[in-house]
């Protein structure tokens, strides 16, 4: 049966959330439900645990919170850049300097939202590292 004109086919985005914190983690658990192109695959609490459900989950692209994934979020980035190549990466952190976003995206971050702009930011910065690996103006 042929879709009715002007629909656009959906499609879903699996991710895959990495953050220390209960509190951040429900809060953009919340978030992330909001939008029904959006489904979250699993929740990784800290540095080796991110690496292991990564490869385990295959997600399109991993959300990590720099402020609580242990020993070193910008090392897990680099090893995560390095098992998935093709999967999106977007750091989180309350920080928004330049050096910081700087060297999140030199280990090979898609991308680093700061938390005060995660509600204006987060979907459409999951959408263009899903479908081109980066952030760009969209056109809609």
């Amino acid at each position: 049966m042929a879709m009715p004109s002007g629909l656009e086919q959906r499609y879903q985005i699996r991710i895959l959330l990495v953050s220390g914190h209960p509190a951040f983690r429900g809060a953009a658990s919340r978030l992330l439900k909001r939008y029904d192109e959006l489904v979250m695959v699993g929740i990784a609490q800290g540095d080796q645990e991110a690496l292991a459900r990564a490869e385990q989950l295959r997600p399109d692209v991993i959300l990590l919170d720099l402020d609580g994934t242990g020993q070193s979020g910008l090392e897990t980035i680099s090893l995560l850049r390095i098992r998935l190549p093709e999967t999106g990466i977007i750091a989180l952190s309350l920080l928004d300097m330049a050096d910081y976003r700087e060297a999140a995206l030199a280990v090979g971050a898609n991308a680093l939202i700061p938390k005060v702009n995660l509600i204006a930011d987060l979907l459409r910065a999951i959408r263009a590292v899903a479908r081109t690996g980066r952030i760009e103006e969209e056109s809609s």
